[in-house]
């Protein structure tokens, strides 16, 4: 062998890298089992007393994640302090780096330290899985190299997208692969829990891997969802009036048929009244308190408003 071919062949690039990523992308969506846990909600008046729930979509996701980062962590510090160049981190990173110590140190001094570090009922996004989100990107910074880096994981995780895809549609035409005999053995591989697999869901639901597939949930998770996408009446307040200062009379058949909208949701619920929220996407129906006053204040401002130029 030459002396190029061998420096050809030491300069060869290798994408072990990458493995990591593809894991955190393509594969950890994909997995689901069962396993049994514990709540730690049974203090609270509000939630159910039993102890013990079972799990299929989110908690093994959870700690295979925690422990994927864990890795990068590693593999972090090697690349960090081992490298004969230290790599350059840019200071955007040092905004993150504050993000993780402050979740880290505010989890640690809260009273419910244990929810944050184990999850609860349909809420296993932990603290770990957090600092993880952190890890994974500073890793990614580390490691992509170049455009074919890029290449190798879309095309990976357009696999595992595709795989979920071909799941969804197997449930959609009520041939769930997870009732098969090997689903049903990747979700329970112990025989005597695999008998006693009950699915709940109606036959042509679609839920791929995936907890909650009308995104729904139980109240911990709106609760979460409370500042995530919904549409609150009041801000439009602010806005109508910023575009009546803008076009002026040119505005104001925009503004009325926005506010026409509402008439149909003052037939409903508390009747003359807006409720606090609504819906982020189609048909936008109205949640949280059926009377809200902050809503109602800021429509009847924009009513007086409009009043001003109905001469």
């Amino acid at each position: 062998m030459s002396k190029q071919q061998k420096n050809n062949k030491s300069q060869r690039k290798t994408y072990y890298h990458l493995i990591p990523l593809i894991l955190a992308l393509a594969v950890i969506p994909l997995v689901s089992q069962l396993a049994v846990y514990n709540n730690n909600l049974k203090e609270f008046v509000w939630f159910s007393e039993v102890e013990y729930l079972v799990d299929v979509f989110l908690i093994h996701k959870s700690r295979l994640f925690t422990l994927l980062a864990a890795c990068m962590a590693l593999l972090i510090v090697g690349k960090l302090f081992m490298s004969e160049k230290r790599p350059h981190t840019p200071a955007a990173f040092l905004a993150l780096g504050i993000y993780a110590v402050l979740a880290f140190l505010s989890s640690m001094l809260s009273p419910y330290r244990e929810l944050a570090m184990y999850g609860s009922f349909a809420q296993f996004e932990t603290i770990w899985v957090l600092l993880g989100y952190c890890v994974t990107s500073y890793y990614a910074y580390l490691y992509i190299s170049d455009e074919k880096d890029i290449r190798i994981l879309m095309g990976c995780f357009k696999a595992g997208i595709l795989i979920m895809v071909l799941i969804g549609l197997s449930q959609a035409f009520g041939l769930d692969f997870f009732k098969s005999e090997l689903g049903r053995i990747i979700l329970a591989p112990n025989p005597e829990v695999r008998d006693t697999l009950d699915f709940n869901f109606e036959v042509g639901r679609v839920y791929m891997t995936l907890d909650n597939p009308n995104y729904v949930g139980p109240q911990i998770q709106r609760d979460y969802a409370y500042h995530q996408g919904t549409a609150w009446p009041w801000l439009m307040g602010f806005y109508m009036e910023a575009y009546l200062r803008i076009y002026k009379m040119s505005g104001i058949s925009f503004v009325e048929r926005y506010l026409i909208g509402f008439e149909d949701e003052m037939t409903s619920h508390c009747i003359g009244s807006l409720p606090e929220l609504f819906d982020g996407n189609p048909p936008f129906r109205g949640r949280g308190a059926i009377s809200f006053a902050m809503n109602v204040a800021e429509i009847l401002r924009i009513l007086k408003l409009l009043s001003k130029y109905n001469l």
